[in-house]
Order: structure tokens, then sequence, then C-alpha cells
């Protein structure tokens, strides 16, 4: 009888869910990842959604999170136009705004990409639980 021993250690941790931003940095398109900070299956709930500022003019970025919705309301320049959000703007409410601690930025996170407003929102997706192996489980080895 063949026996062999498996190690599933890679397979328990918790996976965040993640949402791509695409933008133009000036020289094409460019996607900047967003992860949830908190891994598992609860960042799924997450959705983002970039729309124009509607306040007074010159009034600064303002970031909205409603349960797991997060509105970015873009600045609005010396006359009540909307600017377009940068990735710049994203990245500081991360690490010092209302975003800290709930989202984090990718590894392909780049500087001055330029988002479009959004009609409708973007979702997070990916985000799994922890794989916990259990005795008396089936389980399938695949050859990868």
């Amino acid at each position: 009888m063949w026996r062999d021993t498996f190690s599933f250690a890679t397979l328990g941790d918790a996976v965040q869910a993640a949402a791509g931003l695409v933008g133009d940095d000036g020289s094409g398109e460019k996607t900047i990842t967003l992860k949830v900070v908190q891994p598992g299956l609860g960042g799924n709930d997450y959705q983002l959604q970039i729309v124009e500022g509607d306040g007074e003019p010159e009034d600064p970025l303002e970031v909205i999170v409603e349960d797991k919705f997060i509105t970015i309301k873009s600045a609005l320049d010396e006359y009540g136009d909307p600017v377009k959000v940068k990735s710049d703007d994203i990245k500081d409410e991360i690490d010092n705004g209302v975003l800290q601690g709930i989202l984090e930025t990718s590894n392909d996170y780049s500087d001055s990409v330029e988002f479009e407003f959004m009609e409708e929102p973007i979702s997070f997706a990916g985000g799994i639980d922890d794989f916990e192996v259990k005795i008396g489980s089936p389980y399938t080895i695949q050859k990868p």
C-alpha cells in the first residue's frame, strides 16, 4: 500500500478580498489593486465608488464609509468643477485617513494614476476564510 505524508500548512491562511481600480498615469492604462485589510469572506462584501464632488468650490476630497460601502467624492476646483481622483489621494486616505485599517494598497501601486468617475460601484472579491483540514473529510490531491 502506497502511503505518503502531506502538509496542509500553506492552506491554512485566510485570503484578503481585493479590487482593481483602472486608471491612467499619462503614459497609459494602469491597474491599482486595493485589498481589504481583514482577510476572509467578509471582505467580499465591500464595494467602492468614485463619484464627482457636489459641494462648494475648493471643497477637498471626501471619503465616506457606510457599513462596507466606500464612496470617494472628488475635490472641487476654484470654479466648483470636479477634480479627478488620483491614486495618491486614495493612498493618503489609506495611510492617514478614514480608510486606515480598512484598505491597503498592493505591490502594483503607482503614483499619479487618475481614475474616471464611476456610474456603478466596484466589488471586492477573492476573500476566503481559514482553510481547516478535518479528519475524515475527503480531499483530492492534484499534481500541479
